[in-house]
Formats: C-alpha cells, sequence, structure tokens
C-alpha cells in the first residue's frame, strides 16, 4: 500500500518536472509522433524524470520495478501514447549506446546540476555560455537564471530547431 502511494506521489512530481518542457514546445504547434522517438528528447526527459522519482522517494525508494511504472506512467501523461513503449526505445538506445540518449541524459545533468548546486560546472561550455547569455540580459540574479538558460538551450531551443525548423530559433512559442 505505501509502495503505491509513494508510487503515486513518484509520478506527480515527474509529471510536474516535465510537462511545462512539453507544454512550452506545444504552445503553438503539436509535436510530431517522431519526438517521442527521438533519443536526445527520451534521454533528457528520462533523466529529468528519474530525479524527481528519485527525490521523491529519498529516504523510501522505489522499487526497480516500480520505478520503471513511474516511468512509463509519466511518459503516457505527458505524450498521451503509451508509455511502455518509450521505455522499450530507451532500452534499445540504451542496447546501442545511441550518443544522442547518452547526451541528453548529459544535458539533463548539467541542468540539474545547476538547479541544485551540485558539483563544480565552471569549466562546462554549455553553463558558461547560459551564464554569459543571463548576465547580458541584466537580470540581476545570474546564479538564479542560470538552469533556466540552460533548459532554453539544451533542451527547448534543441527541440524547436530539430522538430520545428521553420519557425526559427529565437520565435516564441
Amino acid at each position: 500500500m505505501f509502495g503505491f502511494i509513494r508510487k503515486k506521489r513518484a509520478i506527480s512530481a515527474a509529471v510536474l518536472v516535465t510537462q511545462p518542457l512539453i507544454n512550452t514546445l506545444t504552445y503553438q504547434h503539436d509535436l510530431p509522433e517522431r519526438f517521442w522517438n527521438d533519443p536526445y528528447a527520451l534521454g533528457y526527459l528520462a533523466t529529468m524524470m528519474g530525479f524527481a522519482i528519485d527525490a521523491v522517494g529519498r529516504d523510501h525508494p522505489l522499487t526497480d520495478n516500480q520505478r520503471a511504472e513511474a516511468l512509463a506512467t509519466t511518459f503516457a501523461k505527458i505524450s498521451g501514447s503509451d508509455g511502455w513503449l518509450m521505455m522499450t526505445r530507451i532500452e534499445l538506445y540504451i542496447e546501442h549506446e545511441h550518443p544522442e540518449l547518452e547526451e541528453g541524459k548529459r544535458s539533463a545533468r548539467k541542468v540539474l546540476t545547476s538547479c541544485y548546486g551540485l558539483g563544480d560546472q565552471s569549466k562546462d561550455s554549455d553553463v558558461a555560455r547560459a551564464a554569459y547569455s543571463v548576465m547580458r540580459a541584466d537580470t540581476g540574479l545570474p546564479e538564479d537564471n542560470i538552469a533556466g538558460a540552460l533548459i532554453d538551450d539544451l533542451f527547448t531551443n534543441r527541440m524547436k530547431a530539430r522538430f520545428f525548423p521553420v519557425s526559427g530559433r529565437n520565435v516564441p512559442f
């Protein structure tokens, strides 16, 4: 029973973390079906979901099966499609060591590290570029906005360029 409640909370947290990313992309356009096959997007989203799931279960972690169910259910909720099919795709990408899956996972870890101040990212070029763009925008609080700039650079703008190239990089969604 408690496992069910923890899993439900984990799914809610994972949806809370990833749904805004999808909403940003679908503000003016529907996502093409091929988005849910994209190894970078799947790696990025699965890493973000996994972090949220693990954070909720920090004191009482979910079992591997519960964690897989939470990931699949979250994918189903944010995509409206079969979450287990996406999990199978991820497994195939892992099995074949797909470089874009790994790049998506690395990008998500950079965002999470920036959000939560984990580790030293001072020499990372993506973080440096995000910090520069935030400071150039003269927000006054660059440390608080670097994660948002990273999300734009490493997910939103990359996905827009890949799936909506006609719209252009700087067109608001």
